[in-house]
């Protein structure tokens, strides 16, 4: 079957095997001129039946996956990403609940259906599963697409993103805002991760640009979520680690610390008073405690065994992940802890000459 149907204001041309993704999409066909083409085959119903145990179904079930698939791939060309999400709109705003599944996020969007409507606020599902998040000049946009979970709730409509938020369940309500270095992993987490490198990177500018317009709200710290989840992935940020690591465009995976001490060159992610966290590299291991130092920088820092939350695990750079049992990578490491002597007085140095240049007699 061929048709077109329009997400995110963005015509897509699609071209089915079989009828039921024409019938999902029934509210948002349309006749303007595709933008994007789609095609699924035979190859890709199977694709999808390899995923995961999870993905078990009819030919025409899978195909439905293998469409949103093809769309979230090619939509990141538009500047429109996929999340894993349930999002709702209140007031002419939209709001993103993100967790995993059988967490709670339909419940709450539920509860926000039913009593706020009670006080006045006109509140509607924009999607119940899998909506569309797409960034404009002016503003961040939850938009509505017919993937939108088993009891089908959503509606053909964009709405100005006013909020995110990350559900964990709890013993205790409470919440608070997370800044863009700790919100790019969640955003991460729950956001469609394409395999091709061109289109990771775009991924991450889109991400990263997500964190800086909308606040991000959650019930995670870094230290909590890599107690529940074990790793965690993000950009970089800041250039205390180049040439490593640059900021806004190497992917990192920290994972959680165990009970062993950490070693001489491993990097380890710290919370810094008040509320920073930062990754740099061990350089002397000491009695309950280390000295660490950024590989782009020249003052040591002590760092206390408590205030350790992850050691690096892997980084990715120009496609490429590399592991921190990598070869090269330790050749790497020990070359900049080394050769920190000759970094430190050639710092000193530059800073000299700029004090001579600016002294005046």
């Amino acid at each position: 079957m061929r048709f077109t149907i329009k997400l995110a204001d963005i015509p897509i041309g699609v071209e089915t095997i079989h009828e039921r993704c024409f019938q999902q999409c029934g509210e948002y066909l349309t006749e303007e001129e595709p933008w994007i083409q789609v095609r699924t085959d035979l190859s890709d119903i199977e694709a999808e039946r390899d995923v995961s145990e999870k993905q078990a179904g009819s030919d025409d079930y899978l195909e439905t996956l293998a469409v949103y698939r093809q769309i979230a791939e090619k939509m990141i060309g538009e500047n429109v990403l996929l999340f894993h999400g349930s999002a709702v709109a209140a007031d002419g705003k939209g709001y993103l609940f993100m967790a995993d599944s059988g967490t709670g996020k339909s419940t709450h969007t539920r509860i926000w259906r039913e009593v706020l409507p009670r006080h006045g606020h006109e509140v509607f599902m924009i999607n119940d599963d899998k909506p569309l998040l797409k960034l404009t000049e002016d503003a961040v946009l939850a938009c509505g697409t017919p993937w939108n979970g088993k009891h089908r709730l959503g509606t053909n409509t964009m709405v100005p993103l006013a909020g995110i938020c990350l559900l964990n369940r709890g013993k205790e309500n409470r919440i608070r805002r997370a800044d863009s270095r700790e919100s790019f992993p969640w955003l991460m987490q729950y956001c469609y991760r394409p395999s091709e490198k061109d289109a990771v990177m775009a991924t991450i500018r889109l991400l990263d640009e997500i964190a800086r317009r909308v606040p991000v709200y959650g019930l995670y710290s870094f230290r909590e979520y890599l107690e529940e989840n074990g790793s965690l992935t993000y950009t970089n940020k800041g250039i205390s680690m180049l040439p490593m690591l640059r900021e806004g465009r190497d992917l990192i995976t920290v994972v959680k610390k165990g009970p062993e001490r950490c070693k001489k060159y491993d990097v380890i992610l710290y919370d810094r008073p008040p509320d920073e966290h930062v990754l740099h590299r061990v350089v002397g291991v000491r009695d309950g405690y280390y000295k660490v130092l950024g590989d782009n920088c020249w003052n040591l820092e002590t760092v206390r065994e408590e205030q350790i939350v992850g050691v690096l695990r892997s980084f990715v750079r120009n496609g490429r992940t590399i592991s921190a049992d990598d070869p090269g990578y330790r050749i790497y490491s020990f070359l900049r802890v080394f050769l920190y002597p000759v970094r430190k007085l050639r710092w000193r140095a530059v800073r000299k000459i700029k004090r001579l240049i600016r002294w005046k007699p």
